[in-house]
């Protein structure tokens, strides 16, 4: 079908996509350190805590399924990578951190949504931040391969500036990473629809 022929993205599309996209993510950014360092949604725990007791305790298994755990792991990365920088810093520093263990947060706090380091809690929703904009990214693309510039920069636009979507954006939640997810789904669907086959050519499979 026509709908699915290649079409090579001009200039002023490459401009359109970063420019969407870069809108998205300083309009969530903006927000990230809104109520720091109490928790102002009451899930942002349920996950958000979950990779830090796995930092602090060294045991990968969440505990906790409610929820998927592949969020959980990417906190897990940023916050070990965080902790590494708050070792780093001079012990002068109000923020300097010898240890994990020292790290208070959760119930034992006094008060659940508590966490005496909020900025780990700045990094973790600095990456809802990402794929809230990173979806904007895809938004437009689509748009832009299925229907045309109009359509790419309309979409984008619009999904870059819905309140529920940034507020949501600037949170420790599952809503904005399973939508990443599920436009990156259509996307590759996309890609291997257009190209008729898989990247790998060792193991191609033609469509019928």
């Amino acid at each position: 079908s026509a709908l699915f022929n290649a079409r090579s993205i001009s200039r002023i599309d490459i401009l359109g996509l970063g420019g969407t996209t870069v809108f998205a993510f300083l309009l969530r950014l903006w927000r990230t350190a809104n109520g720091l360092p109490y928790l102002h949604h009451w899930d942002e725990h349920y996950v958000a805590f979950r990779s830090l007791e796995m930092l602090v305790t060294r045991d990968l298994n969440p505990h906790y399924f409610h929820y998927g755990s592949l969020q959980m792991y990417l906190l897990l990365a940023i916050d070990w990578v965080h902790s590494l920088y708050l070792k780093a810093l001079p012990g002068t520093s109000l923020l300097a951190l010898t240890e994990v263990n020292p790290l208070a947060y959760g119930e034992p706090t006094g008060f659940g949504w508590y966490l005496s380091h909020p900025s780990f809690l700045f990094w973790n929703r600095v990456l809802t931040v990402v794929l809230g904009a990173l979806t904007v990214a895809i938004i437009y693309y689509l748009g832009l391969k299925l229907a045309n510039r109009f359509s790419a920069v309309a979409a984008a636009l619009l999904l870059a500036g819905t309140l529920e979507h940034v507020k949501h954006s600037a949170f420790v939640t599952t809503d904005i990473p399973m939508g990443f997810f599920v436009w990156a789904a259509v996307l590759f669907s996309y890609l291997f629809h257009q190209n008729q086959k898989l990247r790998d050519k060792k193991y191609q499979i033609q469509l019928l």
